[in-house]
C-alpha cells in the first residue's frame, strides 16, 4: 500500500543526495578551520531555499539523517536542531508550497494527505502539548520549559506529518532506503570498533536503537528484498557490537509482538533464523569483555544497572514532593549524591519523567499519547505497514523504559512509521468507501430507470 511499485529509489537521487552530503561536510570542516559560521549559515540557507522544490531530495536527507542526529545538529537558545529535522520540515514546506509535490496538484492536498490521516495522532499529541502548556503557564513559566516543550511537539508532530507526506508522495521507500543505509554504516563501524561508546558521533544507546528499528524495517517492508539476510545478519552484529542493552531489549520486545501478528511463517522463520545466525556470530568473535556486559557479568555493567535503579528512585522521590505540578518539562536535575558526577539529567525511564515533569496531569497524557497511538494502530487492519510502525514504536518505548527518551533522532522513526500506517489505512478506506459509493449510485440509477 505505502510500497508502490513506482516509489523506487532513483540512483541520481542517491547520487545527488551523496554529493550534498560531501560537500556539507566539507563546507563543516572549512567552517571549523575559518571561523566562518556566519558565513556558512548564510550560504546553507541559501542552497536550502534554492533546493525547496526538490522534495524526494528533502526526504532522502531526511532518512539518512536521522541516525546521525546527535551529531550534525545546529545549536539555538541551549536546544539543539538536528539536520535530520530541518530536513523533515523543508519536506513538508515543499509539499505544502510546490503544487508538482502534490497528488494531482490537488490545492486541498496538505490537509487532505497530512493532516486528516493522522488527526487522531494530533489530537493525542494536542492533549499532552495542552497539559504541558498549563503546567508551564501555572507552576514553571521559565522560557526554557517553554522551548523544551516546543522541541518535544516538534519531534512527535513533524514526523508524524512526514509519515503521512511519504504516502501522498509515494517515497516512503526513498525514506527507508536512507535511514537503513546510515544505520547499516553505524552497524559496520560498530562491528568493526565493538563496545566503542560512540561512532561517528552517534552515542551507542540511541545506535543500538537506530539498528534495531533497521533490523525490523528490513524483516517487514520489501525493501532491498535481494539483500534481506545479509543486511540482517550484518545490522545484528552491528547490534551487538553496541553493547546497548535496552536496544537488544526493545527489539526482542518487538520480534515478540511480531509472532502475535505474523502471516507468512515460512519467510519470517528463515530470516529470524538470519538475526539469530547474526547474534551468535557475533557473540563468538566479538570481545568477551564485551558479551558479559551484555549479559551483566561485569561490575561495570551492575553499576549500570544500580544507577539507573538510583535514577529512577530519585525522581520519584521528586515527583512525590510535586505530585500535581513536578519540576517542569525538561528541568528534571538528580539530587541523589550517588548522582552528582553524571552529567545526564534524565531518570533513564521516560514514563517516570512525565510523571517526574508534570504531576499526574502531564504523567497521564503522556501514557494516553503513547498507548493511545498503539490502541489507534491496533484497530487498523493488520497491514505491513501497521505491523511494522507498531513492532518499531514498541521497541523504542520498551528501550525507553530503561534509557533516554527525548533525545534528538531517537522518537523520529517511529512516529514517521506511525504517520505512514496511518496515512496508507486512510487512504485505503477512502478508497474503498468511494468504490461502494459509486457502486450504490450506479444501482439506484438503474432501479431508477427501471
Amino acid at each position: 500500500m505505502s510500497f508502490a511499485s513506482r516509489d523506487q529509489v532513483r540512483s541520481n537521487d542517491v547520487i545527488f543526495g551523496i554529493a550534498v552530503l560531501i560537500v556539507a561536510a566539507a563546507a563543516g570542516i572549512a567552517a571549523a578551520l575559518t571561523g566562518t559560521e556566519i558565513l556558512l549559515a548564510i550560504a546553507a540557507l541559501t542552497i536550502g531555499i534554492m533546493l525547496l522544490p526538490r522534495l524526494r531530495f528533502w526526504i532522502l536527507a531526511a532518512g539518512l539523517l536521522i541516525p546521525l542526529s546527535a551529531s550534525l545538529t545546529l545549536q539555538a537558545g541551549g536546544n539543539f536542531v538536528p539536520l535530520s529535522d530541518l530536513a523533515a520540515i523543508a519536506a513538508l514546506a515543499s509539499f505544502a508550497l510546490f503544487q508538482r509535490n502534490r497528488p494531482d496538484n490537488e490545492p486541498k492536498a496538505v490537509s487532505r494527505y497530512l493532516f486528516n490521516p493522522v488527526k487522531p495522532g494530533l489530537i493525542l499529541l494536542g492533549i499532552y502539548v495542552v497539559t504541558a502548556a498549563l503546567n508551564a503557564y501555572l507552576a514553571h513559566p521559565e522560557l526554557d520549559v517553554w522551548l523544551k516543550l516546543a522541541q518535544r511537539f516538534e519531534l512527535v508532530a513533524v514526523w508524524l506529518l512526514v509519515g503521512a507526506c511519504l504516502v501522498a508522495t509515494n517515497t516512503t521507500r526513498l525514506f527507508l532506503t536512507g535511514f537503513v543505509a546510515t544505520s547499516t554504516v553505524l552497524a559496520i563501524t560498530w562491528i568493526a570498533s565493538p563496545g566503542a561508546a560512540g561512532v561517528l558521533g552517534t552515542q551507542k544507546n540511541p545506535g543500538g536503537g537506530f539498528i534495531a528499528a533497521s533490523i525490523l524495517i528490513v524483516l517487514l517492508s520489501p525493501l532491498a528484498s535481494h539483500w534481506r539476510i545479509p543486511l540482517l545478519l550484518v545490522l545484528t552484529g552491528g547490534l551487538i557490537g553496541t553493547g546497548s542493552r535496552g536496544s537488544i531489549v526493545g527489539l526482542l520486545v518487538a520480534l515478540l509482538l511480531l509472532i502475535v501478528f505474523v502471516r507468512h511463517w515460512r519467510r519470517v522463520i528463515l530470516q529470524l533464523a538470519a538475526i539469530c545466525v547474526g547474534a551468535f556470530a557475533a557473540l563468538q568473535f566479538l570481545p568477551k569483555s564485551l558479551i558479559d556486559r551484555i549479559a551483566g557479568r561485569t561490575s561495570a555493567s551492575s553499576y549500570n544497572a544500580d544507577i539507573r535503579d538510583v535514577f529512577v528512585q530519585d525522581a520519584l522521590r521528586q515527583w512525590h514532593d510535586a505530585p500535581w505540578t513536578g519540576v517542569g518539562v525538561g528541568q528534571y536535575e538528580q539530587l541523589d549524591s550517588a548522582l552528582a558526577r553524571i552529567s545526564t539529567h534524565d531518570p533513564h525511564n521516560v514514563f517516570v519523567l512525565a510523571f517526574t515533569e508534570g504531576g499526574w496531569p502531564l504523567g497521564v497524557a503522556f501514557l494516553a499519547l503513547a498507548g493511545g497511538t498503539l490502541l489507534w494502530l491496533m484497530r487498523k487492519p493488520k497491514t505491513t505497514t501497521v505491523v511494522l510502525a507498531l513492532t518499531v514504536q514498541v521497541s523504542t518505548l520498551a528501550h525507553a523504559y530503561v534509557d533516554v527518551y527525548w533525545v534528538r533522532g531517537t522518537p523520529a522513526i517511529g512516529w514517521a512509521l506511525i504517520g505512514v500506517a496511518a496515512a496508507a489505512t486512510y487512504q485505503w478506506q477512502r478508497g474503498r468507501d468511494t468504490e461502494v459509493t459509486s457502486d450504490r449510485s450506479e444501482t439506484g440509477a438503474v432501479s431508477a430507470g427501471a
